[in-house]
């Protein structure tokens, strides 16, 4: 019977420190990492440099069809558009706490994240083909409105 309390007591130690350990690890990895937080800056300063360029707008609009996908812009079939940053885990294994970071401005003027994994140089968005309107694309790939960034 006391080998019994002992071996209980002991399992659950050990399971109430192997759950203490793993949530550690999860909250380093999602939080304070400098690193990570390195390139939300960059993902927000990067989509806030080129939406504030009409130059540079204008210029990838006018690629034509064939080139409605480039490496930070998405050109919808109906006009609208969407600037965007993304990186996924796949490119970088030290990026994004194991997940993908999109941030994107659409011609509606609204900021969006996901955590869509689009695949290295965006190919789900190359393969389904170009987007109808910025609606088509938010829904299709959970995109989630955001506040601007400061």
């Amino acid at each position: 019977m006391r080998n019994r309390k002992v071996l209980i007591l002991c399992a659950s130690f050990l399971v109430v420190g192997l759950i203490g350990i793993i949530s550690v690890i999860l909250v380093l990895r999602r939080s304070g990492n400098k690193y990570v937080d390195g390139i939300r800056a960059e993902a927000f300063s990067t989509v806030k440099k080129l939406a504030s360029d009409e130059k540079w707008i204008k210029d990838n609009l006018g690629k034509g069809k064939e080139k409605w996908l480039s490496d930070h812009m998405i050109a919808m079939r109906n006009g609208e558009w969407m600037i965007y940053y993304y990186r996924t885990s796949k490119q970088d294994t030290d990026c994004c706490g194991g997940y993908d970071i999109f941030v994107g401005k659409g011609s509606d003027g609204k900021w969006y994240v996901t955590k869509y994994h689009f695949c290295l140089h965006m190919f789900v968005v190359d393969f389904t083909g170009q987007p109808f309107d910025l609606a088509t694309f938010r829904q299709e790939y959970e995109l989630i409105e955001i506040p601007e960034p400061k």
